[in-house]
């Protein structure tokens, strides 16, 4: 809240001061009496007058030895006085109070609206006085805050290592650091009011004006990357990024540019790519080396397995047969870690191609139940299967795949299953008039998982425990193919 202009009387003669405030009562002011030329000096010290009101003819000191000593005060020299004298009414000393450093003579008896208007004059005066100084001290504040908020940013500036610089809206330059100058081979002096084409080589030039154009029309940033050819005949490619500076109106009124040095990181990424190029062809060829000779050690051993058969039928021994037994079961799973490696390599070299074909669906699960229903007997184990009636006779996929998938598990959950059995169920999840979505379970009573055999779970050529290798043998690759399966059918597995 702005403070109440104050007012100085001098007079001294109490009755005079009386009248004076009754006269000034009228204004919005504080009026402060002082009874002699001292007291009114004595006052100044202490308060900020706006006006003061001087008797000239006053015991001690009169009213223009008062005057001029407030002339030489740095405090009061400029402070408004009118003299008010009852006695003097000469020329001569309306002259000399003005001379003295007075604004204005009034002989009393005092003309109440003369005085009342002159005093409006200056109370009006000091106001906007007072208000300008208000103004001036608050700009000063502010142009130390923006020359203090200009050095912290040139400071900042400077201690980027990227280039930075930045424009006006048409396209010149207005400034930049330290680390422009090194990439630029220019000095900021000589870059300010230049544009592109006198600032870069011609090879970028094309390329940043098409970049600040769209900048201009989108007023947003905009980025690429660009090979710098330097002074010292080194080529470095630079990432620029042009941000637009947006005035009230939201329009574009400058730019700033930052352009950083990802020489390095672009070979490195090269290097990476290579290297990863290397191994995906490394391990193209090696996939695809498993999935020819899969296929050429099955061929013979379906032989193998064949001949044994028809020996088998034979008159033999019971020792021969016995023999033979070994042999057959050695050639089967033999045969099926061939099948694995050989369906794991085709998948690694994507030479798998999935059939969309109707097929009835609850045929195949039961198929496939059936299939594996002597194995569970074999171990005196139950295999038993539930479908829910909702799940739709005929469905679009690859029936031999989603077969296959479920025999692997089935087959899994056999082997480590010692007591009890295995079941396995088929509910709907989401039906739409095109489309169905299936969960398939199978469950078992064996043993379970351990949480760190979790982690292993759908690895290639890893299985939950080594106590499981070294008894039920395998690849470990069933669920793995399982899995790359199922994703291939846009499913999930876990």
């Amino acid at each position: 809240m702005q403070e109440k202009p104050k007012i100085l009387i001098v007079d001294d003669k109490v009755e005079n001061l009386v009248a004076l405030e009754k006269l000034l009562s009228t204004f919005d002011a504080s009026i402060i009496r002082a009874t002699s030329g001292n007291d009114a000096l004595q006052m100044t010290l202490y308060h900020h007058f706006a006006l003061a009101l001087i008797d000239v003819q006053m015991p001690d000191m009169d009213g223009y030895e008062t005057v001029a000593l407030l002339r030489s005060s740095q405090e009061t020299r400029f402070l408004p006085v009118i003299f008010v004298s009852a006695i003097y009414r000469e020329d001569y000393h309306v002259v000399k109070g003005i001379e003295s450093g007075a604004v204005d003579f009034i002989t009393k008896p005092i003309n109440p609206e003369i005085l009342r208007g002159k005093i409006r004059v200056f109370l009006d005066l000091h106001i906007q006085k007072t208000k300008l100084e208000t103004e001036i001290v608050e700009r000063v504040k502010i142009l130390e805050s923006l020359q203090q908020s200009n050095s912290l940013l040139s400071s900042f500036l400077q201690s980027i290592p990227d280039a930075v610089f930045y424009k006006s809206a048409d396209s010149r330059f207005l400034g930049c650091n330290k680390a422009f100058e090194v990439y630029t081979n220019l000095s900021e002096k000589k870059i300010i009011g230049k544009r592109d084409d006198e600032v870069f080589p011609p090879s970028l030039v094309a390329s940043l004006n098409k970049a600040e154009k769209l900048l201009i029309l989108e007023k947003t940033m905009q980025q690429m990357e660009l090979w710098l050819d330097l002074a010292d005949g080194r080529k470095v490619l630079m990432d620029f990024r042009l941000n637009p500076i947006l005035d009230n109106e939201n329009e574009v009124s400058g730019l700033i540019g930052i352009a950083r040095d990802i020489t390095e990181r672009h070979f490195d990424k090269a290097a990476l790519q290579e290297a990863k190029d290397a191994s995906d062809a490394a391990n193209m060829a090696k996939s695809m080396f498993l999935a020819n000779m899969s296929h050429e050690i099955r061929t013979p051993m379906n032989g193998i397995i064949g001949m044994t058969d028809i020996l088998m039928q034979t008159d033999l021994s019971l020792e021969q047969k016995e023999f033979l037994q070994i042999i057959k079961l050695s050639g089967d799973n033999l045969l099926s870690i061939i099948n694995d490696i050989l369906d794991f390599s085709k998948i690694e070299a994507g030479r798998i191609v999935l059939e969309k074909i109707d097929f009835s669906l609850p045929i195949k699960f039961e198929e496939t139940i059936k299939l594996l229903n002597f194995q569970a007997i074999k171990k005196g184990l139950y295999l038993k299967s539930n479908i829910n009636p909702d799940v739709p006779d005929n469905v679009s996929g690859d029936p031999l795949r989603t077969k296959q998938v479920l025999i692997n598990l089935v087959n899994n959950a056999l082997k480590f299953t010692e007591t009890g059995g295995v079941t396995c169920n088929v509910d709907i999840i989401e039906k739409t008039a095109d489309s169905v979505k299936l969960l398939f379970k199978v469950i078992d009573t064996g043993h379970g998982i351990s949480p760190e055999g979790m982690n292993k779970l759908f690895k290639a050529f890893s299985q939950t425990e080594a106590s499981t290798a070294r008894k039920f043998g395998g690849t470990g690759l069933g669920l793995t193919i399982s899995k790359r399966l199922v994703e291939l059918m846009n499913g999930e597995i876990g």
